[in-house]
């Protein structure tokens, strides 16, 4: 079954997110908006079909794969 759409279950649904959030940039995380071009958008959506792994999930793991040789 699909989330709820009751007043009581949209509020809850926007608390753990506003908790979420400030918790993971507390935590030294960033808040980011992207314009994805279109090449980029296919290869997006074509991963997240892959993988079954949400946008935000593709994205962090590929950028988590990355080695910079720093540890977070």
């Amino acid at each position: 079954m699909g989330h709820s759409n009751s007043p009581a279950s949209k509020t809850a649904r926007n608390r753990t997110s506003k908790e979420n959030r400030q918790r993971v940039l507390a935590a030294g995380g960033k808040h980011l908006s992207v314009l994805l071009r279109p090449a980029a958008n296919f290869a997006l959506q074509a991963e997240r079909k892959r993988t079954g792994e949400s946008e935000s999930s593709v994205v962090h793991r590929l950028l988590e794969g990355l080695d910079f040789g720093v540890a977070p």
